[in-house]
């Protein structure tokens, strides 16, 4: 889905990380369908002083595939075990969610991984989540959020709120298009509709441009930042070591009142724009589970 990726950049990129004291890292066995796991553990191995996030597919709904499917992603990670272990989407729609959590916990009671959490469950799906769970806290529900994306103002980021749970965002830079990256046309942006509508805000665009000068960043830099003011930890796709520069510079920067007033204005469509059920991966739930995982091995994961 995406373009061909320079594995030595992403190598200095993963180094520039931990030696600027970024030490979190996101995977998935899906992504490159173990590509991308395999060459993070190459670079990381069991340094200690990491801390990485893995996920099993949605298609995976027993308890049995999900443990054998941890244990799969952490000898790929040449890890002892996978600090943080996720549901990447909620299962088929028939499929009992509490055996997807209670095979999560069974990964850690294995020693395959440390915590657990779920990715693209909507408020609903997360209580149940929630409710399912016999030994272990949902750490996490790790969902699509951004200046172009804002559904989960509406009812996750409250309710994981209440249930003391940490929102992560994924794509929070709509897949480049709120970093200014719009001339990579790879199938992953082409085919999102959230990346299409942003890449052609005018609107958005200029408050960006306007606050980033003002505050002497870039418009990564500030759109990031938005997304931490709201509580929320953003997880970015990196693929030079400059990126990894460039946002190390704000992990602690506290972006002013005013811009996020300015940057909550010029957004503010994107609250009605894609309705308020969050729906990212939400098709997903509507197909088997083996029609989901032969469609994923056909392309080669994403």
């Amino acid at each position: 889905m995406w373009s061909a990726t320079d594995e030595g950049s992403v190598r200095e990129a993963v180094s520039r990380a931990l030696e600027l004291g970024l030490n979190h890292f996101d995977t998935a066995e899906i992504y490159g369908w173990g590509r991308s796991e395999r060459l993070l553990g190459s670079i990381i191995g069991n340094i200690d002083e990491v801390f990485i996030v893995s996920k099993v597919g949605g298609f995976r709904r027993s308890e049995n595939d999900i443990v054998k499917a941890a244990k799969r992603i952490r000898e790929r990670l040449r890890r002892d075990s996978i600090d943080l272990l996720l549901s990447h989407w909620p299962p088929p729609f028939y499929a009992d969610i509490c055996r997807v959590i209670h095979g999560l916990e069974k990964a850690v009671d294995k020693g395959y991984a440390r915590s657990i959490g779920v990715s693209n469950y909507s408020s609903s799906l997360l209580e149940k989540a929630v409710y399912c769970t016999r030994k272990y806290e949902v750490k996490t529900d790790q969902v699509q959020y951004s200046l172009a994306y804002r559904t989960p103002e509406l009812a996750i980021i409250p309710r994981a709120k209440e249930l003391n749970i940490t929102v992560m965002a994924w794509s929070p830079l709509a897949k480049g298009a709120l970093a200014a990256s719009t001339r990579r046309r790879e199938p992953a942006r082409m085919s999102d509709p959230v990346y299409r509508k942003v890449a052609n805000d005018k609107c958005l665009h200029t408050v960006l441009e306007r606050v980033s000068r003002e505050l002497k960043l870039t418009k990564a830099q500030v759109s990031i930042s938005w997304i931490q003011s709201k509580g929320v930890e953003p997880v970015v796709g990196v693929r030079k070591p400059k990126h990894v520069e460039e946002l190390s510079e704000i992990q602690e920067y506290v972006l002013p009142d005013w811009a996020v007033q300015s940057l909550d204005g010029a957004s503010r469509r994107y609250l009605d724009i894609w309705g308020e059920t969050y729906k990212p991966l939400g098709k997903m739930r509507v197909l088997p589970g083996f029609i989901q995982l032969v469609l994923i091995k056909l392309i080669g994961g994403v």
